[in-house]
């Protein structure tokens, strides 16, 4: 069974967020299947079986069966030919991911400021740590 990359914006998020640790990606998929599963792993009782929390009911998991849990999130482990994105930052919105009907001039415009990932809004500037005197 294939999975595709039809995940919610806060699961695409924390996957981006782990992937940005340079994690080994065994290790990001073990992660966010926890998180998206719900299962806290409360601790290790012997060799390779563990203690895990789902809600009130707790069950042991061995190492290998944490394996093969994580093999259902392979798709993570590459990208999809089509661009994916988060879709909105607070209260901004995402454009088209392939910048269909986005004039050239804002094309420009995300392309000069990579940061800013496609969102129209400007992004506010961080306030300066100096005093207002020191800055230029």
């Amino acid at each position: 069974m294939v999975l595709c990359w039809s995940i919610s914006d806060p699961q695409l998020l924390f996957f981006f967020r782990q992937l940005a640790t340079d994690k080994p990606m065994a290790e990001i998929q073990a992660l966010c299947l926890c998180q998206w599963a719900n299962v806290l792993v409360r601790c290790r009782l012997y060799g390779s079986v563990y203690l895990v929390q789902h809600g009130k009911q707790q069950a042991t998991l061995t190492l290998h069966q944490f394996v093969c849990a994580i093999t259902a999130l392979d798709f993570l482990k590459s990208f999809p030919p089509y661009p994916i994105r988060i879709r909105t930052f607070g209260k901004a919105r995402a454009i088209a991911a392939d910048f269909q009907g986005v004039p050239f001039s804002s094309f420009i415009s995300h392309r000069q400021h990579p940061l800013r990932m496609g969102f129209p809004r400007q992004l506010r500037p961080l306030p300066s740590p100096l005093p207002t005197h020191l800055c230029h």
